[in-house]
């Protein structure tokens, strides 16, 4: 029987388990599950989302300037936003965002993201995300 064990969690939760089940995930599940991502980040942390938004133009401009940006700059540009480090909650971004599922963020890929944070109807949502 499986324990709820500090060992036991962590060795269900290596750095790489996560991202590599939701690349295995069909298209219809990633997308209900990129909804559910925006909503919960809309009810629990509108201040990453607010602050996302509020530097939304220097966000598209460095991407349209670089073309495209991995993991590791995305991280680097939330922070320049004055947004936290907080290693789950930039994972979950970049996942949101990574559209295509390529390991980068393009330019088209942050502008349909940044479009979900509006606050839109959910059926309003569905349309400006497909």
């Amino acid at each position: 029987m499986l324990q709820n064990t500090e060992d036991t969690r962590t060795s269900l939760v290596k750095a790489d388990a996560l991202p590599q089940f939701k690349r295995d995930l069909n298209d219809k599940t990633k997308d209900r599950l990129r909804m559910q991502t925006v909503s919960w980040l809309l009810e629990n942390r509108k201040d990453i989302v607010n602050k996302i938004t509020e530097n939304q133009q220097i966000i598209i401009s460095w991407l349209d300037y670089v073309g495209y940006i991995d993991q590791a700059e995305f991280d680097k540009l939330l922070m320049g936003c004055n947004i936290k480090y907080e290693k789950n909650l930039f994972e979950r971004l970049f996942w949101l965002l990574d559209l295509n599922g390529n390991g980068v963020i393009e330019q088209r890929e942050i502008l349909i993201g940044l479009d979900m944070f509006k606050e839109y109807s959910f059926e309003e949502k569905l349309n400006v995300f497909f």
